[in-house]
């Protein structure tokens, strides 16, 4: 179990951490979320090392890549599943599908139609919203008149 301890331990940041941040889903219910600055912040590059060298066989990643590029989606994966996380490189990386690219209504095309990528999707799908919140700013909404 030792080997899982620093994804336990992000789980548990990410409990404190909800219940200070609420936003407002589409229907505009209330939705907890963990603000990106959080993440930079607790994601130091030991930390990120931890996790990589938590599997029996180490995941052999660029930790600055991971930092600066893919932060957000290793966050979602750390906390959908332990063994996700190995996803990070061939679902992600090898296809430069970096934190710019979420969150995703539906499987990327860059995902093929096929059982494992459908069942990937619908694990990281319930997670992303809480580290991938949607923030709205005049230049990013269309017919919006700036100020």
């Amino acid at each position: 179990m030792a080997q899982h301890e620093p994804l336990l331990v992000f789980v548990k940041l990410v409990a404190e951490v909800k219940s200070k941040y609420i936003g407002r889903d589409i229907a505009g219910n209330p939705t907890s979320y963990v603000p990106l600055g959080i993440l930079r912040e607790y994601w130091t590059a030991r930390r990120v090392s931890r996790v990589l060298h938590s599997f029996p066989v180490p995941l052999d990643l660029d930790v600055h890549l991971i930092r600066t590029r893919y932060l957000q989606i290793f966050s979602m994966l750390v906390y959908s599943d332990y063994d996700a996380v190995r996803n990070l490189q061939p679902l992600f990386i090898s296809r430069n599908l970096t934190d710019d690219s979420l969150p995703w209504s539906s499987r990327p095309s860059a995902w093929p139609d096929e059982k494992f990528f459908r069942d990937f999707f619908r694990l990281i799908a319930a997670n992303q919203w809480q580290f991938f919140p949607l923030r709205f700013s005049p230049d990013r909404l269309q017919d919006f008149p700036a100020g």
